[in-house]
């Protein structure tokens, strides 16, 4: 008879510390869900490492410190039930916060979305301006963060080398002529 395959069983998450999420349930809650996110991202690099694992041996680089053989079958078996039993411990814990909201008796009515044409503000740093308040109004659709400015300041420089490589390549260096066989101004094709 063949022994059924336990997996080992995961460390319990420690105890909240901050009597924010130890005064309530749904303080407890909350840390429980801050779990989950944390259970997630242990998840990714399990799987991660049980990919790693089913790769052909001949293609680990010699840092990636991987089992071989028989060792690496182990190895993959580990992770394997490691991943399931952390996939088991995050679908029990939104279990949880699912009967939680149901025993809390919270209707979608409570939950309110943000109205129609809602825009988040954005997540960069937005840059000082002085306006009166009727250009505030109408800036206040534009407003963007410094990132934002950034990414934006990036693409137009590398649109512009572009059109720079575009047009050095069109006029020969030596005449300063362009081609003529490829520049198709008033061709309406």
């Amino acid at each position: 008879m063949s022994e059924e395959f336990k997996p080992p069983p995961l460390p319990p998450h420690p105890e909240p510390t901050e009597p924010a999420f130890q005064n309530s349930k749904t303080g407890r809650q909350i840390y429980k869900l801050s779990m989950v996110e944390k259970d997630l991202s242990h998840l990714l690099t399990v799987a991660s490492n049980a990919m790693n694992l089913l790769s052909l041996p001949q293609m680990d680089s010699p840092d990636d410190n991987l089992a071989q053989g028989l060792e690496r079958q182990e190895a993959f078996v580990a992770e394997a039930s490691v991943y399931f039993a952390l996939l088991d411990r995050v679908q029990e814990t939104i279990k949880s916060m699912l009967a939680h909201i149901k025993d809390a008796k919270i209707t979608p009515s409570k939950i309110t979305a943000p109205p129609p044409g809602f825009v988040p503000p954005s997540l960069g740093v937005g840059r000082p301006v002085a306006m009166s308040d009727e250009e505030a109004q109408s800036q206040k659709e534009m407003n963007r963060g410094l990132q934002e400015e950034r990414v934006e300041r990036d693409a137009w420089k590398a649109i512009l080398k572009s059109l720079t490589k575009l047009q050095e390549g069109l006029v020969e260096p030596s005449t300063g002529l362009q081609h003529t066989s490829d520049v198709h101004m008033d061709d309406p094709k």
